[in-house]
């Protein structure tokens, strides 16, 4: 599998995209995507998943991600929510999560 990994598109969808991520299986959008638009335009191309950004006004932020005492520069990446809860309790983690809803193969 080919993983794409974006991040700030702030609402603008370039040609070079198409270029860049044709080899891709998979979009990972990693933030301030700015405008629904984005992601409807890249799920035409392959499957997307992305997280939340410092300027997506388009969505609710879970509260983690917007729980401003959090180190937004770490980033975990778990297969389910389950797994985030578990880190969670834990209270070993002070980052955000990029959450797959299910495996890499």
């Amino acid at each position: 599998m080919f993983i794409g990994l974006i991040s700030d598109t702030h609402g603008v969808f370039s040609g070079q995209f198409r270029e860049f991520l044709a080899p891709v299986d998979e979009i990972w959008h990693a933030g301030d995507i700015g405008s629904p638009i984005i992601t409807d335009r890249l799920a035409e191309h392959c499957k997307i998943r992305a997280v939340c950004g410092n300027i997506d006004v388009f969505t609710e932020k879970c509260s983690i991600c917007s729980d401003t005492t959090r180190n937004n520069q770490l980033i975990c990446i778990v297969e389910s929510v389950s797994d985030v809860w578990a880190i969670e309790r834990s209270n070993c983690f002070n980052g955000t999560y990029h959450i797959l809803h299910g495996l890499l193969s």
